[in-house]
């Protein structure tokens, strides 16, 4: 990751923006899913620490030093050139383990960037009449142009708006940051009971709390998916309501 992107996380997590620095970086992240990637990059790593315990990180860092403790002098002698530049590296990794452990996890805008990624979905002719205007919607939802994909899927006939669609439309107002309309339409396919897509809907308005900060709620709509097994998004609700207790 560039040093500036580094930079930015790290102060953005850190409560160390003001108002309108925070808000700037979170349009920033709302808009550029390389951004989301990196962000999500760091927060799987304390997840992945938050599972394995400080005990565990700790005897893996002492068996990596004893490991290198124990390489033959003349590969390290090879090696003594590159030694400051891995210390300089283990040193940084270390602060940044550090602070990760120091500062709260559950804050619901980290939580959420961390753990939202749009769904992948793709529309044919199959998908029910008006082709056109489906195919249209298709190409925007998957060049991620929402508001575009959202007025074409809004085109349609009622009758064709199914769950899948529904969805669709849902997440384009997550990306448009129109929560309360998402919600909507999560809460008809969950109504439906649409066994194809009652799972993506179920996270999806959980996500859609989370941002709203509507924590009680959304713990509920996720402890719900936790409890279906053969949930698709099982495992990161249970790895997210560990985070908001």
């Amino acid at each position: 990751m560039e040093e500036n992107d580094i930079e930015r996380i790290d102060r953005f997590l850190r409560g160390e923006m003001d108002k309108a620095e925070t808000q700037a970086f979170e349009q920033a992240l709302s808009e550029n899913p390389e951004l989301q990637k990196k962000m999500k990059i760091q927060q799987e790593l304390v997840s992945y620490i938050d599972l394995m315990g400080d005990q565990e990180v700790l005897a893996n860092i002492r068996k990596a030093e004893d490991t290198y403790r124990s390489r033959k002098a003349g590969t390290i002698k090879k090696m003594s050139w590159l030694r400051p530049a891995l210390i300089a590296a283990s040193l940084a990794l270390l602060l940044f383990v550090g602070w990760w452990f120091l500062m709260p996890s559950s804050e619901p805008d980290v939580l959420y960037a961390s753990f939202y990624q749009p769904y992948e979905l793709s529309f044919s002719s199959r998908d029910g009449g008006n082709a056109e205007t489906l195919l249209a919607a298709n190409a925007a939802y998957n060049a991620q142009d929402y508001a575009q994909a959202l007025q074409a899927f809004e085109r349609l006939p009622v009758d064709l708006q199914t769950s899948k669609v529904k969805l669709a439309m849902g997440i384009s107002h997550m990306e448009l940051s129109s929560f309360g309309s998402a919600l909507s339409l999560f809460d008809q396919i969950i109504e439906l009971q649409d066994p194809l897509f009652l799972d993506q809907a179920l996270w999806y308005k959980g996500l859609c709390l989370l941002k709203q900060e509507r924590l009680d709620e959304a713990s509920t709509v996720f402890q719900e998916v936790v409890n279906n097994a053969n949930s698709i998004f099982n495992q990161e609700a249970s790895r997210l309501l560990k985070r908001l207790k």
